[in-house]
């Protein structure tokens, strides 16, 4: 029990010091600015969805400030916006991006995790779950547009889509291996 609990608190020390440092990050436009309509207002959405009917490519920027921790709300709103892209029909292709700077998506937010009831951590998983195989299983070609670090479920997310592409001098990947944890 005590190397778990050491554990814990070497990954809970590391999440809050990964919390702190993404917390200076700006807002970047990192992709150039499509001829398109945004159907989400920055201000009020954690999803910026901008189309461009003429190509029928969507771009949809992940936008909970500072670095798109996943939480419930924002796993939800990501899955309904991709649903509704399927559903419409229109566009064959989405770029996932993110209008975080230096940060594609940090993983799962942790600290809204910590002291979860029960019935939160199923809803939780379950939106986990449904964002995953939405990327992984949509018709439209996928494509992740990595601009920044994308460790634990950055990385899922990159990798549910069909394709990847990264920007030089930044990570990726499962840390839950250095942890003693398992990936979900």
């Amino acid at each position: 029990h005590r190397a778990m609990f050491a554990v814990r608190s070497s990954f809970s020390r590391a999440c809050a010091t990964m919390a702190r440092n993404s917390r200076a990050m700006a807002v970047s436009h990192a992709l150039p600015a499509m001829h398109a309509r945004t159907f989400a207002s920055p201000a009020a959405s954690q999803v910026i969805v901008e189309k461009d009917d003429a190509k029928r490519i969507a771009v949809v920027k992940m936008n909970r400030q500072p670095a798109n921790a996943l939480n419930t709300d924002f796993m939800l709103e990501l899955t309904s916006e991709l649903q509704k892209l399927e559903d419409e029909g229109k566009v064959r292709g989405v770029i996932l991006s993110s209008n975080c700077k230096k940060v594609f998506c940090a993983g799962l937010d942790l600290l809204a995790l910590a002291g979860a009831s029960e019935e939160s951590l199923k809803t939780f998983w379950s939106a986990h779950q449904e964002l995953w195989l939405t990327l992984y299983g949509s018709p439209m070609a996928t494509v992740a547009a990595i601009e920044g670090a994308a460790p634990a479920a950055g990385c899922m997310l990159a990798m549910a889509c069909d394709h990847r592409i990264m920007a030089p001098k930044f990570h990726i990947g499962f840390n839950e291996g250095k942890f003693g944890l398992i990936s979900p």
